[in-house]
């Protein structure tokens, strides 16, 4: 669930919705993984049983990896653990928001897809080259480049991953 930075993180109470519509197809074994920090943040104990799924608070890399490798589809932010989900082989929903997909999301879309949008605040890099546009901001009032990613659109590309079709 987590990323080091907060504005990489997509919203709780949309990745809620996300999450509430996978269970409900019951197609799909859900895990909440998220480092200490955030479970407190977010009260991941609470939020767990609302949302009716077993989370995962308190590992190591090692313990997070071999707990990662036994699933075989991710949602992942811009961070660590979209990474390792990819190295590992699973196929893996990475969300972007002010981070730059050119530089960190080397993976082929088949099976890594990215979710983003296009924003008008997203304005550092290349004019003519999305995908290398990025910001660098630490605060945010409106956060729209992570809120705009519906989560219908995360549920659309998580069931097409698993019925093991192009999400391009």
């Amino acid at each position: 669930l987590g990323a080091r930075e907060e504005l990489r993180r997509y919203h709780k109470g949309v990745y809620g919705q996300s999450i509430q519509a996978l269970v409900a197809s019951q197609r799909f074994e859900i895990a909440l993984i998220a480092d200490r920090a955030l479970s407190r943040e977010w009260d991941l104990q609470e939020w767990s049983a609302e949302l009716k799924v077993p989370y995962i608070d308190d590992t190591n890399l090692v313990e997070f990896v071999s707990l990662l490798s036994r699933f075989s589809l991710a949602i992942a932010h811009d961070s660590g653990p979209g990474h390792i989900a990819a190295a590992l082989g699973l196929r893996s929903v990475h969300l972007f928001g002010p981070g730059c997909v050119g530089d960190w999301h080397p993976y082929s879309v088949w099976n890594h897809p990215v979710l983003r949008v296009g924003v008008e605040c997203r304005l550092k890099g290349p004019r003519d080259l999305e995908q290398f546009h990025f910001c660098n901001v630490k605060t945010c009032s409106h956060h729209s480049c992570m809120r705009k990613i519906a989560p219908e659109t995360i549920i659309q590309t998580v069931q097409r991953l698993a019925n093991g079709l192009s999400t391009s």
